[in-house]
């Protein structure tokens, strides 16, 4: 942690700490549902603990911690993202790997391109299964030089070809990382909108979200199932853990810090997640040369 705030010259930092239970599993019953049984490392709850008490790490709550950052750059796009999750490069911006010690710019371009091959592929260590034969490199060479646009009718019709709607639907949703408190907002109501059978005109999305597509395939409530990875509604297994010193706290203001660095002075935001690795959001001046 020192390590990394040291990079960083006046810096104020957030950290976040997955919570659990989220809407994906409201939406996927089967997402994540190889770690239930993993073994959960003998210090971890001391180890969130501390984190709390002495950085001031917060517990999020129904979102996943990636969610916070992609609400936190939205608010904040002159930021950098410190992480070392491929998932986050489907956020434009500032990213900065501590463990490389590398800067990368992602693009609008760049940050859809990497959701949509993420869509065409799935995500294996989220348990979110893709089009079979597809990999990363099948994936990169289908949106090669593609628009936006062009990106979205192809993963579609690589799916449709295949007789796979639902999924196509299902996936694009799982795998998007939130931006706006709209989003969030619309999250708390998947519970609702799938035991009802809604239609997507019933109950629309956040206008430009890649949400609450699976409801224009016309899926009704046995599609997704209401049960959590442990089968009792108690949330994943893989942030279900004790926490012997102190309580978890809920979201509450930024912790404020000050350190010296090498780099430009600046504002900083700094957020950790699952369950400790760091990832952050860092506003940084733009037109300065990064290390």
């Amino acid at each position: 942690m020192e390590h990394i705030l040291n990079c960083f010259p006046n810096e104020d930092f957030q950290g976040y700490i997955g919570g659990g239970h989220n809407w994906r599993y409201n939406l996927f019953p089967d997402y994540k549902k190889s770690r239930k049984d993993v073994e959960r490392p003998t210090h971890l709850g001391i180890c969130r603990s501390y984190l709390q008490s002495k950085w001031g790490f917060l517990v999020v709550k129904d979102v996943e911690t990636d969610d916070e950052l992609g609400l936190e750059m939205t608010k904040r796009p002159d930021s950098i993202i410190v992480s070392i999750d491929k998932d986050l490069l489907q956020i434009p911006g500032l990213h900065y790997n501590w463990v490389r010690d590398e800067f990368q710019e992602i693009s609008e371009a760049d940050a859809k391109f990497h959701y949509w091959c993420q869509v065409l592929q799935g995500d294996n260590s989220d348990d979110v299964p893709g089009i079979d034969g597809i990999g990363p490199k099948k994936a990169e060479k289908l949106l090669k030089n593609a628009t936006p646009e062009e990106m979205e009718e192809i993963v579609f019709g690589e799916y449709e070809v295949r007789d796979m709607e639902e999924q196509y639907y299902r996936n694009r949703s799982l795998l998007w990382v939130l931006r706006t408190e709209e989003e969030r907002e619309y999250t708390k109501k998947i519970e609702s909108i799938r035991s009802l059978g809604l239609s997507r005109e019933d109950a629309p999305a956040p206008k430009g979200s890649m949400l609450a597509l699976w409801i224009a395939a016309g899926l009704g409530p046995s599609a997704f199932g209401s049960q959590s990875p442990n089968g009792d509604g108690s949330g994943s297994a893989a942030c279900e853990v004790q926490h012997p010193v102190g309580q978890d706290r809920e979201l509450s203001s930024p912790v404020e810090a000050s350190r010296s660095g090498s780099l430009p002075s600046g504002s900083s935001r700094l957020h950790f997640f699952d369950d400790g690795y760091p990832a952050s959001h860092l506003p940084y001046p733009r037109g300065e040369e990064t290390i």
